[in-house]
């Protein structure tokens, strides 16, 4: 699961990335099986050709002021977080590649033939964002566009087909603490 902190309208094409967070999780359980944090230098964004805009400045320094302090502190710049959310992203479809072969060896899927997945939280934005990011680094991204997938289309058709509230139950069914801050917005650990 993706989750970016942008700094410009969430309508624009390429914007600065001053955030990457992503969880690989197990879809049945909801085990946290690893997750992904990097502030990105805001400067280095920019330097590529990602935009910014002074509203969403604004809107940042008032909302989450220690993201966009993190991103204007940061040593890492973009090319550098990409390269290091590719490797982290291989690491994880190798793992699943092995869980599916050893605990689901009659699953409906050769584990030797499994492509890389992304979810997101919309179908227009985290997957196209980081999509613009890699081209300004002139990086390949490494899943294909069809592979991006949307939670919200997703708990959207479950709710129409089912009547069922998959992201209620799921935020009601989390059980641990959350490792990933940008996370903790949308899933609630119990009490």
């Amino acid at each position: 699961m993706l989750d970016l902190e942008i700094a410009a309208n969430p309508q624009t094409h390429n914007p600065a990335i001053i955030q990457i967070g992503a969880i690989h999780f197990d879809i049945e359980t909801g085990e946290e099986l690893g997750y992904f944090s990097k502030h990105i230098n805001l400067e280095s964004c920019i330097e590529s050709g990602m935009v910014t805009d002074s509203d969403t400045l604004q809107w940042l320094e008032k909302n989450i002021p220690e993201t966009l302090s993190a991103s204007k502190e940061s040593q890492v710049p973009l090319v550098l977080a990409l390269n290091r959310f590719t490797t982290w992203l291989s690491m994880r479809h190798i793992s699943t590649k092995s869980i599916i072969a050893t605990e689901y060896p009659t699953a409906r899927y050769d584990s030797t033939d499994l492509q890389l997945m992304i979810w997101a939280y919309g179908s227009t934005q985290d997957c196209r964002w980081m999509g613009s990011a890699y081209k300004a680094c002139n990086l390949k991204k490494p899943w294909v566009y069809y592979n991006d997938l949307c939670v919200r289309t997703y708990c959207e058709a479950a709710f129409s087909i089912t009547g069922r509230n998959i992201r209620r139950e799921a935020a009601k069914s989390f059980v641990g603490k959350s490792t990933m801050p940008l996370m903790t917005a949308n899933i609630k650990s119990p009490a």
